[in-house]
């Protein structure tokens, strides 16, 4: 079946699942390299968003395994917003129980600003998009 995933027994498992096996297995091996004493994994989602009237924009979206978060994904965005009706950009809190509840939180993260705009009668404008400087380290060994 498409978009499903089988283990060494046949059996089904989630994504989830995939990607942790995945990741491990990476790690693994990345450690057998003689100069690599450590390794890391982290996924990357490019996704376009839309905000309506035939505006869009790219945000990519790296989530990473944590041991020392709260929850055990941690998340970082390309973009925060900053409407013109705040005094900063929106952050959000970076972290989800899943991989899949990581993204769906950077969307909404990514999206409540631009929807409080939509409120007030404002719509979006690219300006609004304020690049995230740290995005490019991310993941990094302390996160």
């Amino acid at each position: 079946m498409s978009g499903q995933f089988f283990n060494l027994q046949g059996q089904i498992v989630t994504a989830e699942e995939a990607l942790r096996a995945a990741a491990s297995f990476i790690g693994t091996d990345l450690k057998t390299r003689g100069d690599v004493l450590d390794g890391r994994v982290a996924w990357e989602y490019v996704l376009r968003m839309d905000t309506g009237n035939g505006r869009q924009f790219d945000l990519r979206v790296k989530i990473w395994r944590s041991d020392i978060a709260a929850s055990p994904y941690q998340f970082a965005r390309s973009v925060h917003v900053k409407a013109p009706h705040m005094l900063s950009p929106y952050v959000g809190n970076g972290l989800g129980d899943t991989v899949v509840e990581a993204l769906l939180t950077a969307i909404r993260d990514t999206m409540y600003p631009i929807e409080e705009g939509r409120k007030q009668g404002l719509q979006f404008d690219i300006t609004w998009l304020r690049p995230n400087h740290d995005y490019a380290t991310t993941p990094g060994y302390k996160d």
